[in-house]
């Protein structure tokens, strides 16, 4: 996950960085650590892109229901397989 993708994935939970800290018990300097991951200053630990990533699919799921996300996924995976092609 790039930091501007993990700074997106933050915003699109509704978390600030501190609270996103908080959230993950980093401590505190926490919220310097997130502000680090998307400066590019330092590597996005991989862990929390992948609770990141998980935490998006819930949202997801919630919002769509689980049939429609379950569709956007498969038509999104038939567009990657489709452009993969060519």
């Amino acid at each position: 996950m790039t930091p501007e993708h993990f700074k997106q994935a933050r915003r699109a939970l509704g978390y600030s960085q501190q609270t996103l800290a908080n959230e993950f018990d980093m401590g505190i300097n926490g919220g310097r650590t997130i502000r680090r991951w998307e400066s590019g200053q330092c590597p996005v630990n991989p862990i929390a892109a992948y609770t990141v990533r998980l935490m998006l699919t819930g949202l997801a799921v919630e919002l769509l229901g689980e049939e429609e996300f379950k569709k956007q996924v498969a038509s999104l995976e038939k567009q990657a397989k489709s452009s993969d092609a060519q």
